[in-house]
């Protein structure tokens, strides 16, 4: 696989992280740090990466870490996530 359509795949997966969140929550991913600069907004997920989520659906946290893990390289597939799922649900 060309590192090219890597990239694409893991973005993909962070974008499905991005829209469970919207869906789980029913509010846009670190809809508090709305306010952010870009460059700021890149800082503060370098630190902590998963925005913070209500504690009914803290078993879907680990799907979440795996969707917004910052090393792209390190980034799980949506395989991996169907896996994840099948745990935590089954």
């Amino acid at each position: 696989m060309r590192a090219e359509d890597m990239v694409g795949q893991v973005n993909d997966v962070w974008g499905l992280g991005c829209l469970l969140y919207e869906i789980v929550t029913g509010k846009p991913v670190w809809h508090e740090h709305r306010h952010l600069l870009d460059e700021d907004l890149h800082v503060l997920l370098g630190k902590d990466p998963i925005p913070a989520m209500p504690s009914t659906y803290s078993e879907l946290l680990p799907l979440f870490g795996t969707c917004w893990e910052t090393d792209w390289t390190k980034r799980k597939t949506v395989a991996d996530l169907e896996l994840l799922l099948a745990e935590v649900y089954v």
